[in-house]
């Protein structure tokens, strides 16, 4: 472990950026694993933001970008939280990104799903739809891909 100084905390806190981008929370929660005060942790955070290398709103900006059309609206906003990025934050975020279609990845993990279930099964239906519901996936969008499938098959 490391001395508990400013100098150190702001060493680890770069070494940790090198890696990956984080968010502030994040940061601060490996920090304060490594060992280091609170007073400590807050001017090596406020020392990596000052270079823009911490930056929340970059980086859930990113992550929207990163990861629409791979994950629903709702886990990614679920994931933004969990990272410590800010309600209000959030919301702006997806009102820059703009309109999510997220019914060409319902069909994609609907068709892929599909294959590994046994469609005489009495409940195949209601485990892709409870597939895709874990997923995140608004229920009338799921209700609209499984009624579309329904048509073609």
């Amino acid at each position: 472990m490391m001395e508990d100084t400013l100098a150190n905390a702001k060493k680890k806190a770069m070494t940790l950026l090198l890696d990956m981008d984080r968010t502030e929370k994040e940061l601060r929660e490996k920090l304060e694993r490594a060992g280091f005060s609170g007073d400590n942790i807050d001017l090596a955070v406020t020392y990596v933001k000052s270079y823009g290398y911490v930056n929340d709103r970059h980086y859930a900006e990113h992550f929207v970008e990163v990861w629409r059309g791979r994950k629903s609206e709702r886990r990614i906003r679920f994931d933004l939280a969990n990272k410590g990025i800010p309600k209000e934050m959030i919301e702006e975020v997806f009102i820059s990104a703009g309109e999510f279609d997220e019914m060409p990845e319902i069909r994609r993990l609907l068709e892929k799903k599909m294959k590994t279930l046994n469609p005489d099964d009495p409940r195949y239906r209601e485990k892709l739809s409870a597939f895709l519901a874990r997923r995140g996936y608004k229920t009338g969008d799921i209700i609209r891909a499984l009624e579309e499938n329904e048509r073609l098959t």
